[in-house]
């Protein structure tokens, strides 16, 4: 979890990519499907970039181990977004429970929406913006305090959850930090509390990583 700029490194961005479509092949391989398989659908922008074929390449060699039946797509030039999105149809229609996409532009956004709708798990491989949103555990507000409540501080604005940390201080889950944090500050004076060591900790690429493979990533 960064304090700060999310890193957005282009190496960091293809080990968290590849590593994702091998990880969530495993994930999606205990759903079931048919003829005992679980349908995966990989769209990727083109099959003329080396990045793209080498991840094609590792999530069939990684489907053939994991019960996954994998369909493999892919535009036929940059900015190709018809033909993806004809491949996310046929993954609806297929009955697949998951869609692992390199998008080539914005166009496709109404047909992953329906993809989700239908109940399809939906990642964007490409964006490392896009795995943390789909993927990523909630923004965090850490601070400590003497004498605000749990019960208020879930009633915050967008806090999901109220934790405790190591050092004592309090921990609030967060869809939004920045609403989080206003209501907190204005909770504080209200009570008349000091807030101290207030810090707001964003999930990074890293995080996401962790939180699906339960390891470190080296980068």
């Amino acid at each position: 979890m960064s304090t700060g700029r999310v890193s957005t490194s282009g190496s960091t961005a293809r080990v968290v990519a590849t590593g994702f479509v091998l990880c969530v092949l495993a994930l999606l391989s205990s759903c079931g499907g048919n003829e005992g398989k679980t349908g995966v659908a990989l769209i990727i922008k083109t099959q003329s970039n080396p990045y793209f074929v080498s991840m094609q390449k590792d999530a069939q060699k990684a489907a053939s181990k994991d019960n996954v039946k994998l369909t493999v797509a892919a535009g036929q030039k940059d900015g190709d977004t018809q033909t993806q999105i004809t491949a996310i149809q046929n993954a609806v229609a297929r009955g697949d429970k998951g869609i692992l996409i390199t998008t080539n532009g914005d166009a496709v956004n109404t047909a992953l929406g329906q993809a989700r709708a239908a109940g399809l798990f939906v990642i964007a491989l490409d964006s490392p913006s896009h795995l943390i949103r789909d993927l990523g555990p909630s923004s965090r507000v850490t601070f400590a305090a003497d004498g605000l409540g749990r019960d208020e501080l879930a009633a915050l604005p967008s806090v999901t959850s109220v934790g405790d940390r190591e050092d004592g201080s309090l921990d609030l889950a967060s869809d939004a930090p920045q609403r989080t944090l206003v209501g907190l500050v204005g909770l504080a004076e209200a009570r008349e509390v000091e807030l101290r060591d207030l810090a707001v900790l964003r999930p990074s690429l890293e995080d996401v990583f962790l939180r699906l493979t339960g390891r470190t990533l080296v980068d």
